[in-house]
């Protein structure tokens, strides 16, 4: 089999390394060489890598075409700078990867954020600095309330290890929550779209986006949400 990485120059690196010890020599991968004609590069491929997925011009998806690609696979969680509709137009199958690239990442940074801020760091350091004790006073992040807005592979990553941290979760996605995952994950209460109303949301004291913007979700109002905050 052969794949064809096309990659972002400047953040090549660890990316194509990573897909390169997964592959552990099973298959050749070269990267796409823009300086260089496209069809001998297309020439036999079966799949192509696109790091982002926003290196799918007409142009190369034409050419993976008429080769006979067997899937566009996109490295990375989003499709939103990926052209879809013509991919799929042209009869390629289509795949990305949410969840396994991302969601642990994203959630222990989403951790991080959370006792950075409730434990005032800029303000506790600047007190270590200049050697004042008990200065500021923080908080703890036991008992706050974590709205999740999706609950994805990330969404349940993070919720995994707020429930450690002694977090109420409470979760808002499209599809239905199950009563095992509730219990699993420790989720307080759940809801659906209209949980997104302003005044759900301002119960939270921790709110962590997690879904990906497609059209779908830009159609669900996830990016434009109308609302109206008190009397305003």
């Amino acid at each position: 089999m052969k794949v064809l990485f096309l990659g972002t120059s400047n953040l090549l690196h660890p990316w194509y390394d990573d897909v390169l010890e997964v592959a552990a020599d099973r298959w050749l991968i070269p990267l796409f060489d823009r300086s260089r004609p496209v069809a001998p590069q297309f020439e036999g491929l079966d799949v192509v890598i696109d790091q982002g997925g926003n290196h799918g011009t007409h142009e190369l998806i034409d050419a993976a075409c008429e080769v006979g690609v067997k899937l566009w696979q996109v490295l990375g969680t989003g499709l939103d700078h990926t052209d879809v509709a013509y991919i799929l137009k042209r009869g390629i199958p289509l795949a990305n990867t949410p969840g396994q690239f991302s969601s642990i990442a994203l959630a222990e940074h989403a951790v991080f954020l959370m006792l950075l801020f409730a434990k005032k760091f800029y303000d506790s350091q600047r007190s270590v600095r200049n050697q004042v004790l008990c200065e500021p006073m923080n908080e703890e992040l036991a008992g706050k309330t974590l709205g999740l807005i999706g609950f994805g592979a990330s969404g349940r990553e993070l919720a995994r290890r707020a429930k450690v941290l002694g977090l109420r979760i409470v979760a808002i996605d499209v599809a239905p929550i199950s009563q095992a995952q509730r219990e699993e994950y420790g989720i307080a209460t759940f809801g659906g779209l209209e949980a997104l109303d302003p005044e759900g949301v301002r119960l939270f004291d921790c709110v962590e986006r997690t879904f990906v913007v497609t059209g779908t979700t830009r159609e669900m109002g996830f990016v434009r949400l109308p609302h109206r905050w008190g009397g305003a």
